[in-house]
């Protein structure tokens, strides 16, 4: 019967230098040779060291990325202004109200993720005015919203 125990068959013949030698192995564990020089095992593995090693420039800080807002007030002042354009058209007028609405919403909506996605990073500058900038575009387009709103009651209310 063999020994369960026995590995010999996973290990290599060469035995590792005792510990009274003197040091006669030609590698200590971190791969470097006599002198501290590296082995051909150890770069063959990770690739050549690099010359010299540059350091890379800190990331710019970022902020809120206000184009959303914008967006989202720049649609639903165009939406407004629609609305009061053409108030005979209900297919205008429904098309207004959706852009006022969820289209203009959902800008807003995209912001508010984006926002929280760069909250999350070290590098994110908050600024005080964008809260306003946000409040004030919600305000304009519930302003929209309810301008194509009447805009469509009056042309039902007209039938």
């Amino acid at each position: 019967m063999s020994n369960p125990f026995d590995f010999s068959q996973f290990t290599s013949n060469t035995k590792p230098p005792a510990a009274g030698d003197g040091g006669t192995r030609a590698e200590d564990a971190m791969g470097s040779g006599p002198g501290g020089q590296r082995s051909s095992a150890v770069e063959s593995s990770f690739g050549p060291e690099p010359s010299g090693v540059g350091v890379a420039a800190p990331p710019a800080p970022t902020g809120a990325p206000i184009w959303w807002i914008v967006a989202g007030v720049a649609i639903a002042l165009v939406a407004a202004g629609v609305a009061l354009l053409f108030p005979a058209s209900p297919i205008i007028l429904c098309v207004a109200w959706f852009a006022a609405g969820p289209v203009a919403i959902a800008c807003f909506a995209a912001y508010s993720l984006a926002d929280t996605r760069r909250r999350a990073s070290i590098y994110y500058s908050a600024s005080p005015k964008v809260v306003w900038l946000y409040r004030i575009g919600i305000l304009v387009t519930f302003a929209s919203i309810f301008i194509c709103a009447i805009q469509l009651a009056l042309w039902v209310g007209r039938l």
